[in-house]
């Protein structure tokens, strides 16, 4: 049975278990259920959206996870992820060099193609201490409020730019085994998702 993590405003998370992860929903209203164009608006526009998502990732009891969300199909489906918890990153040391030919001298986020072309990705910029950027659930509980914020934002845009451009299904995600350094994924397919009924 789903219950209320944290509230911001008009807008609340709701979370409940599922299978082997943790899954959570934004209702706005207390009862309406945010669509994926209203999380996208959100995002860009609304600090209590991006502080309300921030929130419930920075609140979460696993100390790593990758953050997988249902996929972004056909009209405007209701948004929604799920926490799969993991070990991995406890083996790993936070590399942004190979992403570093796309972040300049004062910037807070990059966006870019994917080496393959395939997705568009999202990554913080090296600010201060690197091990913060590793992983998602480091990065929303020790990064700057303003390079948080950057992040959202950018994600929102390229969410809204791929709608509006590709016309395709949308799968949005962090993993972060490839490149050890955070990087919100933008695909036309569920590449390296974990989570069975999101696939």
């Amino acid at each position: 049975m789903p219950t209320t993590l944290t509230r911001a405003g008009d807008y609340a998370v709701e979370h409940w278990g599922k299978d082997t992860a943790d899954a959570y929903r934004i209702l706005l209203g207390g009862t309406q259920q945010l669509r994926w164009s209203a999380l996208a608006r959100g995002l860009r526009e609304r600090a209590e959206v991006r502080a309300l998502l921030t929130h419930a990732l920075a609140q979460s009891p696993h100390d790593a996870y990758f953050w997988e969300c249902r996929p972004y199909a056909d009209g405007d489906p209701a948004f929604e992820f799920v926490l799969v918890p993991t070990t991995a990153f406890g083996r790993m040391t936070a590399s942004p060099e190979a992403f570093e030919d796309h972040f300049y001298d004062g910037c807070l986020v990059g966006r870019f193609d994917s080496l393959g072309g395939d997705a568009r990705l999202v990554a913080p910029a090296p600010v201060g201490r690197r091990d913060i950027a590793l992983h998602l659930a480091s990065f929303v509980r020790h990064a700057s409020k303003d390079q948080i914020d950057a992040m959202w934002i950018a994600v929102g845009e390229e969410i809204s730019a791929w709608k509006s451009t590709r016309q395709t299904t949308l799968w949005l995600s962090t993993s972060g085994l490839g490149v050890p350094w955070l990087h919100v994924r933008l695909d036309a397919r569920p590449k390296y998702y974990t989570h069975d009924e999101y696939r």
